[in-house]
């Protein structure tokens, strides 16, 4: 006979109290529906040490803490992450309701991948960061969008769709490639003389429309010397990418009347940076050399008017200021002896010491 508590006899426990249908338990009593319902929880009791679990070892213990304390470790590194993402959000012109936002779609695109591949042969291939500007740059736009809302979109539709790791530098020579390739395909490449002022002019609305974007991405980049040179490197390259097959001179005015309508049209970029930017570029052809003549001559008349205007506060510029108002005499002049009052000499001007009349 086999023990108590055996496989065998939980089954024959289990099998002496069958299942009642409805309609059979409704034909029992109360007590009776009351000590069924009591033997089949006692028979469903006996048999489940049979399929308990068996006992862990020490060993899977050990192992199941330590995936417990991976994963509350990954959950702490992900909401550092996740906080270090809403500050850079925010550094980059977002709200924190708008970082937040942006966050929540992040996570939505890495929880739903890409379809098969059947949905997904329409689908263009993955593009870089200049297709992606260019694509941005180029789409439909609401004009009614405040400045500040232009930053907004590009973050989402550029920076956050597979560039987050792009750096100011690379969205600045990006933006200004694409500008300038822009400004090139409404010039006649073709024509025997086209003047950097031409250019200039054609180029004015552009600078217009991207002013605040170029004028974050300058600003965001710590270091003036690769701000200049993304500037000058990023314009010579669009203007190569339209009019590689211009004359050269050509090619050279449009790059230099670029750099003038981005000179005019913004307040970040400084001369003295313009200027060391296009001395740093090579090779350099004869437009751009006298470009530079030009930033170095403005340098020095902005140098010297600040003198004069520092000469003006100081204590000798402003007796100068006063001797215009009011002309000192003539040097060599004789003074001319005021009348007698009340036994008195005259005063000459400004002052004299007094003196008594002689006697008569």
């Amino acid at each position: 006979m086999a023990a108590a508590g055996t496989p065998d006899e939980s089954k024959v426990q289990i099998e002496d109290v069958p299942e009642l249908s409805a309609e059979e338990l409704a034909k029992l009593s109360k007590e009776e529906r009351k000590a069924y319902h009591t033997k089949r929880r006692q028979a469903q009791q006996s048999a489940a040490p049979a399929e308990a679990k068996p006992k862990m070892t020490k060993a899977e213990r050990r192992a199941q803490q330590e995936a417990q304390r991976q994963k509350l470790e990954s959950k702490k590194e992900q909401e550092k992450e996740s906080g270090e993402l809403l500050k850079e959000l925010v550094l980059q012109g977002l709200s924190e309701e708008q970082a937040k936002h942006v966050m929540a779609e992040m996570a939505r695109t890495e929880l739903n991948p890409k379809d098969d591949d059947d949905d997904d042969d329409d689908e263009v291939e993955d593009e870089d960061l200049l297709a992606s500007v260019r694509r941005w740059m180029g789409g439909p736009r609401d004009e009614k969008l405040r400045a500040e809302e232009l930053l907004h979109d590009f973050n989402l539709s550029v920076r956050f769709q597979g560039h987050v790791d792009t750096t100011p530098p690379d969205h600045l020579g990006a933006l200004l490639r694409v500008l300038t390739e822009d400004v090139c395909r409404e010039l006649d490449l073709q024509a025997p003389k086209i003047q950097p002022g031409a250019v200039a002019k054609k180029a004015k609305p552009f600078v217009e429309t991207w002013v605040f974007i170029i004028e974050e991405f300058y600003g965001k980049i710590e270091d003036c010397l690769q701000a200049a040179d993304v500037v000058v490197n990023s314009v010579h390259e669009g203007v190569e990418a339209v009019a590689s097959e211009a004359p050269e001179a050509t090619r050279d005015c449009a790059m230099v009347g670029v750099l003038m309508a981005l000179r005019e049209g913004t307040d970040a970029m400084e001369d003295d940076d313009l200027l060391t930017g296009c001395k740093r570029f090579q090779p350099k052809s004869t437009v751009l050399e006298k470009f530079i003549e030009f930033l170095e001559e403005a340098l020095e008349e902005s140098e010297e008017s600040e003198e004069e205007s520092d000469e003006s506060k100081s204590p000798r510029g402003q007796e100068a200021k006063l001797r215009l108002f009011f002309p000192s005499r003539p040097r060599g002049r004789p003074k001319a002896p005021l009348p007698v009052l009340g036994g008195l000499r005259g005063l000459h001007w400004p002052h004299a010491p007094l003196q008594p009349a002689k006697q008569a």
